[in-house]
């Protein structure tokens, strides 16, 4: 771990035009045209960057909705202010309407009472009048009063009658005024109450379209976010493949840097079989008797299907004198394997190559002059040992 956070700087600076080709920043020679494997990933790549933006849009939309329902919201919460404040002053008028009433009720108890009051000494007077009688003859007569004073007596007592009388009346007109008020308090009051209630009816619309919108914000909100998940969850998934395409290109360029080198002991051996002859060896039969050997020779069974060592692209796919039928491919990095005495090829100028696909098979013909599948790996024009690349059986240094 420690390696690679020290290797970072320097893999940065050698790969970091592989890096603008990525972002799109820098384009590559046609040389370095991507495999089909980074193809794919940056097909993949494109998907998903279409996806992130459906989502995006979707969170876009969600975003306006939400916009529009706190606008909504606010503008409720407004009118439930209002409604608030509009129910404070009516029930503080109907309050206030209660207490006159209520003070008017008891004006007119009084009144009641002091009229009755009235009434009672009024009715008094009047019997008293009543059981006096007149001034007539009989009492002139039998009074011990004078005439004068009997007459004063009499208008005394009627004018007091009719004081009262008035009284009387001015309490009845005063407690028909009473009444006419609280009839007009008491209608008054029912129109505040009235009002009241529709304003507490007003405003439990209001608190129910509140939550409902509420409600309606929560769950655009819990949708917004699913699709926030997804953006995140594909933005990763879109870094991920870009770290992927980075390590294809950074392959790629090691491929074409060093080739067969990156697989050097571990490269599949081309046939299974026998080894006749080491590389440097001397060619003990057969046309090139006394040459000295520049591959290996391998024993095999006529028939023997004959695969890539590593993958590449083919250069040669003919015949070669001295080769026979060959099959020369180019690893990268100056790298180059020979594979001849084929009795078919199945590969052709210009192909790619994978790692142990089949490129040809042996036969009797191919070997009629010389024995075995010849194979050989070059570095530019420098032939090497085959046997210090290839995975070779334990068992055996000479067997596949």
């Amino acid at each position: 771990m420690k390696a690679c956070i020290l290797l970072r700087p320097l893999l940065i600076r050698l790969f970091l035009p592989l890096l603008c080709v990525v972002l799109g920043l820098a384009d590559f020679p046609e040389e370095a045209v991507a495999s089909n494997e980074q193809n794919k990933v940056r097909i993949h790549i494109g998907e998903l960057q279409h996806d992130i933006k459906i989502q995006l849009d979707k969170i876009q939309q969600k975003n306006e909705a939400e916009r529009e329902i706190l606008d909504q919201l606010d503008e409720i919460n407004r009118k439930l202010t209002r409604q608030k404040e509009k129910a404070t002053v009516l029930l503080r008028r109907l309050i206030e309407q209660k207490k006159v009433l209520q003070d008017l009720n008891e004006k007119i108890g009084q009144a009641e009472e002091k009229r009755n009051s009235l009434k009672g000494h009024m009715l008094k007077r009047l019997r008293s009048f009543y059981m006096m009688g007149r001034v007539g003859m009989l009492n002139v007569t039998f009074s011990k009063k004078e005439l004068p004073e009997l007459m004063l007596f009499s208008d005394s007592f009627e004018n007091l009658v009719a004081y009262d009388k008035d009284i009387v009346l001015q309490y009845r007109d005063a407690l028909n005024e009473l009444e006419q008020a609280v009839l007009s308090r008491e209608l008054e009051k029912s129109l505040l109450e009235e009002l009241v209630r529709q304003s507490e009816e007003e405003q439990q619309v209001l608190f129910i379209l509140r939550a409902e919108q509420e409600q309606l914000l929560d769950a655009i909100k819990q949708e917004k976010s699913v699709y926030q998940l997804a953006v995140d969850d594909m933005r990763q998934a879109e870094q991920d493949l870009l770290d992927d395409l980075m390590r294809l290109r950074i392959e790629d360029k090691l491929d074409k840097e060093q080739g067969l080198l990156l697989g050097k002991g571990r490269l599949s051996a081309p046939v299974t079989g026998t080894v006749l002859y080491r590389f440097g060896d001397s060619i003990q039969t057969g046309l090139r008797k006394g040459d000295t050997t520049k591959g290996i020779t391998v024993a095999i069974e006529p028939g023997t299907s004959v695969h890539a060592v590593y993958k590449g692209n083919v250069v040669f796919a003919d015949y070669k004198r001295g080769y026979g039928n060959a099959v020369i491919i180019d690893h990268g990095g100056n790298y180059f394997t020979i594979t001849a005495r084929l009795d078919e090829i199945f590969v052709h100028k210009g192909d790619t190559v994978e790692q142990d696909q089949e490129i040809g098979a042996s036969g009797d013909i191919a070997t009629l002059y010389d024995p075995g599948v010849y194979f050989e790996i070059r570095h530019s024009n420098t032939p090497l040992d085959p046997l210090e690349w290839l995975e070779i059986e334990k068992s055996s240094a000479n067997e596949f």
